[in-house]
């Protein structure tokens, strides 16, 4: 969870959660101390038995059943390596207050798969542009064949006009 905010006219992203992956060693050491005996196993190539990057979801089935129900309910050949003292995952969150300003402006909940591609920052501006309309992209088209300066001048001060009040897409 990412806030944007603006501050001064510039946009500005406030971190409002702690990644639970690991590189987050307080998470890390919380799985070591849930499975104590499998500290080889638990974590492995920086995943979770060496499958997957977040230590908390509230999705991946796999990582927190028995492996009673996961023979009932799927093929053996989903249970991951090491299966040995599920659950291995959690989705109990990490709690952060905020008290909300005029400067707060939206927030962004996205999964890690964004945030390895993109800083919080770029997120909350390409947002940002969005919501103020800035990030259209429409080609300038001529109107007339042959205009005067003036009427060029006026049909691109409408074009930019316009602009600012459009969003990128049809989803605005």
């Amino acid at each position: 969870a990412v806030l944007g905010s603006v501050e001064n006219n510039e946009w500005v992203a406030k971190k409002l959660v702690t990644e639970h992956n690991t590189d987050n060693t307080a998470e890390v050491q919380r799985i070591l101390d849930e499975h104590p005996n499998e500290v080889n196993t638990v974590i492995k190539m920086d995943r979770l038995l060496g499958q997957l990057a977040p230590l908390r979801s509230m999705g991946d089935y796999r990582y927190k059943w028995s492996m009673e129900t996961m023979k009932r309910f799927v093929s053996e050949k989903f249970v991951p390596p090491n299966y040995i003292t599920p659950p291995y995952l959690s989705a109990k969150p990490d709690i952060m207050y905020h008290h909300l300003t005029s400067k707060d402006k939206f927030l962004i909940l996205a999964t890690d798969g964004l945030w390895d591609m993109l800083t919080p920052l770029d997120v909350v501006k390409l947002a940002g542009q969005h919501i103020q309309g800035k990030a259209y992209f429409t080609s300038f088209q001529i109107a007339s064949p042959n205009p005067t300066i003036e009427a060029l001048e006026e049909q691109l001060s409408q074009f930019k006009q316009n602009a600012k009040l459009r969003p990128k897409d049809r989803n605005g």
